[in-house]
């Protein structure tokens, strides 16, 4: 194949004609902008209708969506969010199963021929060839068709940060096919339609009808043992899937607590499946008939809409998994922390000869999984991003049909935020390999200081499975009096940590290198603060002011902690919360 050659002059961008407000037009002109920066010009990569596009020698067309130069047969199986790039003569096509998938495939592209990466918010992130000279593009052979291996994904939790322009849409981090997962029982079965004409549908709590009067309400349950309660939750769906026709799903989820019916019928049906030594008795028969309720409705809505599915979250009341082969429309969404994936044997064997997670592969047609990946709640870096990959690849080895995936984020960008992309990949191709990502991170965003950054990050993940999994307790979100305990090895660690932010500030060369570098830097400096006071017999009150002093001047920064910024009291609010747990009793 000949190499082809990109240039401002020789290039322009095509779209197809009539699409100019669409996402498809959004990708031509973020492509456009992205090539000229890389270029160091304000001119070229011009956009223009396919119509207008004549092919001459030398001319270079970067084409979008579904252009001439598609055969349809080449985009008739794509999902919404799968892409194709490929090179027809001077003649690159990018096209989605819709048109945000060509917005994803132009990212792509970016990423895999120009080195242009969204790493985290703002254009700090953002790699870039150093030089025009650098930029020069020269592409051979290309023939590319990408399916998202995690069909619907999701990040919650990211807040706005000033200057950002799109990251998350850039990484696709929000690609749900439908509403939410979570705890939907509320509007599903909501009081003001079903209470007055069907109350039974409601479960019973200490020997009444409890009908709940706010959403978030967790005293109550579903009955799921009353015939009525399938009537109503078709219903239910008639009237969603008229309303969002576009919806891949719809979510029959628990609320958050572990509220159970206790009518008789549904006491009785727990009492069947108790063993008389179970102490998990009630909530196992419970999720017993939570699980025969969901293949009840999915086989009554299969005929009215074959093609949609059915979230139910293994979660709380409903986490134990059915002794029997749920409907193939019903989607498990269980919530396993990848965090502790060691330590609480997601993917081991246990004393049954199976992992839980396989246990439920073994009852399901298409999985989801709801990872807390939280910055607040936590003031150390919490990167597991090795666990990810094992547990993504576990899930291409054996997972059935689809796979779905959510985390809460609420970052803390300056402890660890690469991770939030890393994962991203791992969700779209779990083949990747992490250390690569992180090395690829590192180049771009440290350059010759990459080797001391990536032994940063390497420690730290080392350091997290040894505190969280290994030696423990583990580290849960909010808990002040755990997240600091360290033994002598594992301060080492974090001595070296330092070392390896102080080399790099040292090593790097550039402006834009030293200030990725100094956001870690000055976030995890609060983190070593931490520490010392959790190690400390005795504190005074001046040492523990000059920790809180130095974390306003930090939350200043939108980028380092989450909720800092724009309201930095949010921010405080959890460092004055760690401070009174860590300082109480010891200052003299």
């Amino acid at each position: 194949t000949v190499p082809l050659r990109l240039t401002p002059q020789n290039t322009v961008i095509a779209l197809n004609d009539g699409v100019r407000e669409s996402t498809t037009s959004k990708a031509g002109a973020e492509l456009r902008s992205f090539l000229r920066r890389a270029h160091g010009v304000t001119a070229g990569f011009e956009l223009v209708d396919e119509g207008k596009v004549e092919d001459g020698p030398g001319q270079v067309v970067l084409a979008l969506g579904p252009t001439r130069w598609v055969d349809p047969t080449e985009i008739t199986s794509l999902s919404r969010d799968g892409y194709i790039i490929k090179r027809k003569a001077s003649t690159v096509v990018i096209c989605g199963g819709k048109s945000i998938g060509t917005y994803y495939g132009t990212m792509a592209f970016l990423d895999r021929f120009v080195g242009i990466r969204c790493y985290m918010p703002t254009d700090l992130w953002i790699s870039l060839p150093e030089t025009p000279e650098e930029a020069g593009i020269t592409l051979g052979n290309i023939d590319l068709r990408i399916e998202p291996f995690t069909r619907s994904a999701s990040l919650s939790g990211v807040q706005r940060i000033p200057g950002d322009k799109g990251w998350m849409q850039r990484i696709g981090g929000q690609r749900r096919l439908g509403g939410t997962h979570q705890h939907s029982l509320w509007t599903r079965f909501h009081p003001k339609r079903y209470a007055e004409k069907c109350p039974e549908i409601y479960g019973v709590v200490k020997g009444e009808r409890y009908i709940p009067r706010k959403s978030h309400d967790q005293r109550w349950n579903m009955c799921y043992t009353n015939p009525a309660t399938v009537n109503a939750a078709v219903d239910s769906a008639r009237r969603h899937f008229r309303q969002r026709p576009q919806d891949v799903y719809l979510a029959y989820s628990v609320m958050d607590g572990h509220a159970v019916c206790e009518c008789d019928t549904c006491l009785a049906a727990y009492k069947a499946t108790d063993s008389g030594t179970d102490k998990h008795a009630r909530t196992r028969g419970h999720s017993l008939v939570y699980w025969r309720f969901m293949n009840q409705l999915a086989t009554r809505l299969e005929p009215l809409f074959p093609d949609k599915k059915l979230i139910g979250l293994a979660y709380a009341s409903t986490r134990f998994v059915p002794p029997f082969t749920l409907h193939p429309n019903v989607v498990v969404f269980a919530n396993f922390h990848i965090a502790e994936l060691d330590a609480d044997k997601i993917i081991s064997p246990d004393a049954t000869g199976t992992s839980r997670f396989e246990q439920w592969l073994t009852v399901c047609t298409m999985f989801g999984n709801h990872d807390w990946y939280h910055g607040n709640g936590f003031l150390i870096p919490r990167s597991y991003t090795g666990y990810w990959s094992h547990f993504m690849k576990a899930l291409q080895e054996k997972a059935p049909a689809g796979v779905f995936q959510h985390c809460e984020c609420y970052p803390n960008w300056g402890l660890d935020g690469p991770k939030y992309w890393l994962m991203n990949r791992l969700w779209w191709e779990p083949e990747l390999d992490p250390e690569m990502l992180w090395q690829q991170f590192c180049d771009d965003m440290f350059g010759p200081a990459a080797a001391p950054m990536r032994s940063y990050w390497r420690r730290w993940e080392t350091l997290w499975i040894a505190m969280d999994n290994v030696k423990g307790p583990e580290r849960k979100l909010f808990r002040w009096g755990r997240q600091f305990l360290a033994d002598a090895e594992d301060r080492a660690v974090l001595a070296a940590c330092r070392e390896d932010l102080d080399v790099a500030m040292g090593t790097a060369v550039t402006d834009r290198q030293r200030q990725r570098i100094e956001l870690f830097s000055k976030t995890f400096r609060l983190c070593e603060r931490l520490f010392e006071l959790a190690r400390a017999e005795s504190l005074t009150q001046d040492r523990v002011d000059a920790v809180r002093e130095y974390a306003v001047s930090l939350v200043q920064d939108p980028m380092t902690l989450y909720g800092a910024g724009a309201k930095p009291e949010r921010a405080l609010e959890t460092i004055d919360r760690a401070l009174t747990t860590l300082s109480k009793g010891k200052v003299k």
